[in-house]
């Protein structure tokens, strides 16, 4: 959970609260989204700590569909990099390609 401060820049700003009241239930929320994904807990046992299951649940999908987890994660994928002595973008991709063995019904057709 060390990185929920790390993370206050990308959640969003709708302009309707203060930035102090935002940010502290954005990161509210995350917490509660990562909870779920650490914990194998469904949303309806969610302790009472967090918001409310369906306000975790509607910030969990439109997160989603804004692009948000995606943006966390190349941010933190940068930071780790950063910290570990290496370029923020990897300057190699291993690309692993699995071959599926041909059935037997097919194997005696000549092409």
């Amino acid at each position: 959970w060390d990185e929920l401060p790390l993370l206050a820049n990308h959640l969003p700003h709708d302009g309707r609260h203060t930035c102090a009241t935002l940010i502290w239930e954005k990161l509210e929320l995350l917490n509660a989204v990562l909870y779920l994904v650490k914990t194998p807990c469904q949303w309806r046992n969610l302790p009472h700590d967090f918001p409310p299951m369906f306000t975790v649940h509607s910030f969990y999908r439109r997160a989603r569909f804004s692009g948000l987890w995606d943006s966390i994660l190349t941010n933190l994928v940068r930071l780790t990099r950063r910290s570990a002595g290496l370029s923020e973008e990897p300057t190699q991709t291993l690309m692993v390609v699995i071959a599926a063995p041909l059935s037997t019904k097919y194997a005696n057709i000549s092409v």
